[in-house]
């Protein structure tokens, strides 16, 4: 029997919720969930729907759709999954990107995928994917390459030996660095370090994080290229282990902006709701759950 819950709440106090888990998703027996917006100009409220996300029975997300203030859909992406759970095919529309485009996958016969092929909107096959992996089968790299096979593009993973990613490297079709990136971890996986550099291998980014004693993320501190902080993000949570604030900084150590966040009965996010530095709600999202 399906039954949807609509959020009764004023939209002018509701705001959004970050996507829910698949393992909530598939707990819950969600079968879609709408998001409204809810702009605040002059002391009113300018309510639209912003987006729209349906799952299967397990959990898995089967369309989603961004929408324009006018109704018109922003960005589409629809999956399509195996009988084992495994992504096949997926499409994806982007009216601002002018991208149209499906994929399909491929897996060898451990069930273990190993690229995928994209065509572009007339079916036309434009690019072509190979996955390589380790002894212990864990994902390094990718080559992209063109119908014909002329290389594309090139990614480079290097993995500590529970399999997190220390390192990821992409190169053009001529083996330039395009993009570089480094993470290091903590001893129970969180990652604590993160690091962007530019094509001359200098950072650009480097961005820190801390965490409780129970491995929630508490803080966020991003760095410019000359070690200097630009931003830094604090998080609260609540007894569930449910973040229920996050308060942002900026380089001067100045509030820029304050985002609460409420949950329903089932610990499921609600609302997110986001101040100024004044103190003023700017904006908000509400959630409308539909169950199997």
């Amino acid at each position: 029997m399906k039954k949807t819950i609509i959020l009764l709440a004023s939209l002018a106090l509701a705001l959004t919720v970050q996507a829910q888990s698949k393992k909530e998703i598939k707990a819950n027996k969600i079968k879609s969930i709408t998001v409204w917006q809810a702009d605040i100009l002059n002391e009113k409220a300018n309510g639209y729907k912003d987006s729209y996300e349906e799952f299967d029975a397990d959990g898995h997300s089967i369309t989603s759709i961004d929408y324009n203030k006018d109704g018109s859909i922003q960005k589409k992406e629809t999956t399509t999954y195996n009988a084992n759970g495994k992504k096949i095919e997926e499409t994806e529309f982007d009216a601002k990107e002018n991208k149209n485009l499906k994929r399909t996958y491929l897996y060898n016969d451990k069930n273990k995928k190993t690229g995928y092929l994209e065509y572009n909107s007339t079916g036309t096959l434009v690019k072509k994917s190979e996955f390589t992996f380790d002894e212990s089968g864990n994902k390094t790299g990718e080559t992209i390459t063109d119908p014909t096979g002329k290389l594309l593009k090139k990614i480079v993973e290097e993995l500590d030996k529970k399999g997190n990613k220390l390192s990821k490297i992409e190169t053009n079709k001529s083996g330039e660095i395009k993009h570089k990136e480094t993470t290091k971890y903590d001893s129970f996986g969180n990652k604590t370090e993160e690091i962007v550099y530019d094509k001359k291998d200098n950072t650009t980014i480097k961005t820190i994080y801390k965490y409780n004693a129970l491995n929630d993320k508490t803080e966020e501190c991003e760095y410019d290229s000359s070690g200097i902080l630009k931003k830094k993000t604090i998080f609260e949570y609540n007894a569930d282990g449910n973040k229920i604030t996050e308060m942002v900084y900026n380089g001067a150590d100045k509030l820029t902006k304050k985002i609460v966040y409420t949950y329903n009965g089932k610990k499921m996010k609600l609302t997110r709701q986001t101040y100024n530095s004044s103190g003023t709600l700017e904006s908000g999202k509400r959630y409308i759950y539909e169950y199997f």
